[in-house]
């Protein structure tokens, strides 16, 4: 089984759009495209949209310093800012969109498991002294926060043992999902180490690392 990064897109939410949030997450929004293959037989498309109290920018920043140091590889890879308001960020073709299902992520209110849990990483009680964000207490901060935008990650799937289809399915879908909620709750209240930074700053932690 290997990984496959792509793009990214990253786009900042207007605020006519948060009226779709509740029902949409982010209508518009960044995304790092992720291709899982196993071999081809049936194919899962899952797009995890997760909405951040910041800028695209600072995003930009955030998840490479983040990745950094927690030294992981969820977040994709490849460069480049789209401004556009999508709905179709990845640019699926038709048959690939009708396959696609929709996951929405929100850092502050979606359970995390007792063992992935810390107290300083949870969205609802930290509040940054650098920029005076957080914490994210109401439970409707998506529609009220300043700045905000959405990270797109699309996870495809593909992969032909019969009989285990639905067990790797639900599989992958978990792991997806847990990697990207806990990885993004790091990247907010991490925000006081990496606000401020240059890229220059962050290829040198990597340099570290």
């Amino acid at each position: 089984m290997y990984v496959e990064p792509s793009h990214k897109n990253l786009v900042p939410l207007r605020k006519e759009e948060r009226e779709l949030i509740s029902g949409e997450i982010a209508s518009s929004g960044s995304g790092a495209f992720v291709f899982i293959a196993i071999t081809q037989f049936e194919m899962l498309i899952k797009e995890f949209r997760v909405t951040l109290p910041m800028t695209v920018d600072e995003y930009q920043v955030a998840q490479l310093y983040s990745v950094a140091e927690a030294s992981k590889n969820e977040t994709g890879g490849g460069e480049g800012v789209e401004r556009r308001f999508r709905k179709n960020v990845h640019e699926l073709e038709a048959d690939k969109l009708k396959m696609r299902e929709v996951v929405k992520i929100d850092i502050a209110n979606d359970d995390v498991s007792r063992g992935d849990y810390k107290e300083d990483e949870d969205p609802v009680k930290y509040k940054s002294q650098k920029t005076g964000r957080g914490p994210l207490s109401d439970p409707q901060w998506i529609k009220s926060v300043e700045p905000v935008m959405t990270a797109y990650k699309l996870v495809t799937v593909q992969f032909k043992w019969f009989g285990i289809q639905g067990k790797v399915e639900n599989f992958i879908q978990q792991t997806e999902r847990r990697l990207f909620l806990n990885f993004h709750r790091q990247v907010f209240c991490w925000t006081d180490k990496w606000h401020g930074l240059t890229m220059e700053d962050i290829r040198a932690i990597e340099d570290k690392n």
